[in-house]
């Protein structure tokens, strides 16, 4: 893996930096930006979330969030230079409504590496130019949809 410039705007925490020059590097390392660009453009115009950028400490340092309005994030996009990302959170109850979909084997398979803080499960995946975007918009239309039912 080779050293990440620390000039970035991704690891300045204290500018916050607009969403072009935070993406600039990962269109450039042409590691996963297709997908990455994808599912921006997916979970705000087809799945009406709300977008936001902020500074959510190390290890994602400036990401992007998906929430359904005011509500808790569903998603969140990393901008990690090289190593873009796709992270998703819900509770043990949306992880059952996502499994019992029969999801693609890469959702599965991540679920299954997911970190369980308090009831809340916390999944990950690398962003490539193998990814298959659909997919994760499909995890986070579940997870959507079983907290609007479930009422939050």
């Amino acid at each position: 893996m080779s050293a990440i410039d620390p000039n970035l705007p991704w690891h300045d925490r204290f500018n916050t930096p607009d969403s072009d020059e935070l993406i600039e590097p990962v269109r450039t390392a042409e590691t996963g930006i297709e997908p990455f660009e994808q599912l921006r453009v997916t979970l705000v115009e087809s799945l009406e979330l709300t977008e936001t950028l902020g500074w959510h400490g190390i290890p994602w340092r400036w990401a992007f969030s998906y929430a359904p309005g005011e509500e808790d994030p569903i998603a969140y996009l990393v901008p990690e230079p090289g190593r873009p990302q796709f992270c998703c959170r819900l509770d043990v109850d949306a992880a059952d409504a996502v499994a019992a979909s029969k999801p693609h084997r890469t959702i599965r398979e991540g679920l299954a590496r997911g970190r369980l803080v308090g009831s809340t499960l916390w999944t990950e995946w690398d962003l490539n130019a193998m990814t298959r975007a659909g997919d994760y918009a499909d995890l986070v239309k579940v997870i959507a949809k079983h907290r609007a039912g479930s009422g939050g």
